[in-house]
This record gives C-alpha cells, sequence and structure tokens, in this order.
C-alpha cells in the first residue's frame, strides 16, 4: 500500500509546478504511479480548499496549512 498527499496543481502545469510552487498536477501523480506498477484504490478529499487558486506557491504566508490537497491510496498490482 502506498499513500500519497501532496498540494493540488493546476492541471496542465506539467513539471514546472514542483519545482516552481512545490505542487504537482494529481494527473501526474496518478500516471506515474500506474507506470511503477501501481493501481489507485481510493481517493480522498479531506484537505480539499476551494479558496486555493492552485496557483501560487505553498509556503506563502496565505496559504501555508490551508492549500488544497489531494489524497490517493495505490497497491502494488
Amino acid at each position: 500500500m502506498f499513500i500519497i498527499i501532496d498540494h493540488n496543481a493546476i492541471k496542465g502545469t506539467r513539471f514546472n509546478a514542483p519545482n516552481d510552487l512545490h505542487r504537482i498536477d494529481s494527473d501526474i501523480v496518478k500516471k506515474q504511479m500506474k507506470q511503477a506498477g501501481f493501481k489507485l484504490v481510493e481517493e480522498d478529499f479531506y484537505f480539499k480548499n476551494q479558496k486555493d487558486t492552485s496557483g501560487i506557491n505553498v509556503f506563502t504566508k496565505d496559504i501555508r496549512g490551508k492549500t488544497d490537497r489531494f489524497v490517493y491510496k495505490f497497491v502494488k498490482i
């Protein structure tokens, strides 16, 4: 079992967001985990925050600790 909790980036930002904003497009996570032989079995929204635009650095004072995050649970196939 593998659990990932990370900060959402705007869809389609590719690999710029992890380097610049410390965020990631959740579709990239799903794709890379599938390529590594894992299957997504659960997705939760405990840390969902619709007020977060997902376009600013997660360490910015106004958003720190309040970012829009995803929670994925994977199992090895």
